[in-house]
């Protein structure tokens, strides 16, 4: 059981209890929710932690698998731009994102 006996009081108790429960499930919706808000604000850093987090503990593929491959793709290579220093662990991320959903999309189509 998720909440147990204790009192949560906030997002981030809520998630460490899941975290601690092994209850993964949970843990991956928080962060695709994490993922996507920070992509959205244009925060491309932070979109990037929560898209590795939301990998670490991927138990099944899910529809969101594609937005989360999507979202690190275009981060990391928007973070290329910026950041000269790691830009070719940034492009590096973005090919491998860009790869993954090519081989999705080929799966799909036939």
């Amino acid at each position: 059981h998720l909440l147990g006996n204790s009192e949560i009081n906030s997002e981030d108790g809520l998630l460490q209890r899941a975290l601690s429960s092994q209850l993964l499930g949970f843990a991956q919706n928080y962060y695709f929710d994490r993922l996507t808000f920070a992509f959205f604000s244009r925060n491309y850093s932070e979109a990037v932690h929560y898209a590795e987090k939301y990998t670490e503990c991927h138990q099944s593929a899910r529809i969101a698998d594609l937005f989360q491959t999507f979202y690190q793709g275009v981060s990391a290579f928007h973070l290329a731009r910026l950041d000269v220093d790691k830009a070719r662990e940034w492009v590096a991320m973005g090919k491998n994102a860009l790869s993954q959903y090519q081989t999705w999309v080929l799966e799909l189509g036939k």
